[in-house]
C-alpha cells in the first residue's frame, strides 16, 4: 500500500470520528526518525497532525467543474 493511500485512509477515518487532520510533507526526516526512534532501515514518508477542531470546520471553496476542465 502506498503511503499516500494510507494517509488518505487515516484522515478519512479520523474525519468520520470528528477529528481534524493535516498531512504534512517531511522536510528533515533524519531528525524526525531520531525523535521517534525509527530503525535506520525505515524512513518517514509524511506526518499527520490531528486533533479536535475548536468550531465547526468549513469546507474550502471549490471551483466548478466548468472552471477547471473542458471536454474536447
Amino acid at each position: 500500500m502506498s503511503s499516500g493511500l494510507a494517509c488518505q485512509t487515516f484522515c478519512l477515518a479520523a474525519h468520520a470520528k470528528g477529528v481534524g487532520t493535516v498531512i504534512m510533507g517531511v522536510i528533515d526526516d533524519d531528525s524526525i526518525s531520531k525523535i521517534v526512534g525509527l530503525p535506520e532501515e525505515e524512513t518517514v514518508a509524511a506526518l499527520i497532525v490531528y486533533g479536535y477542531p475548536d468550531g465547526a470546520p468549513a469546507a474550502t471553496p471549490r471551483m466548478s467543474v466548468d472552471e477547471i476542465s473542458r471536454f474536447i
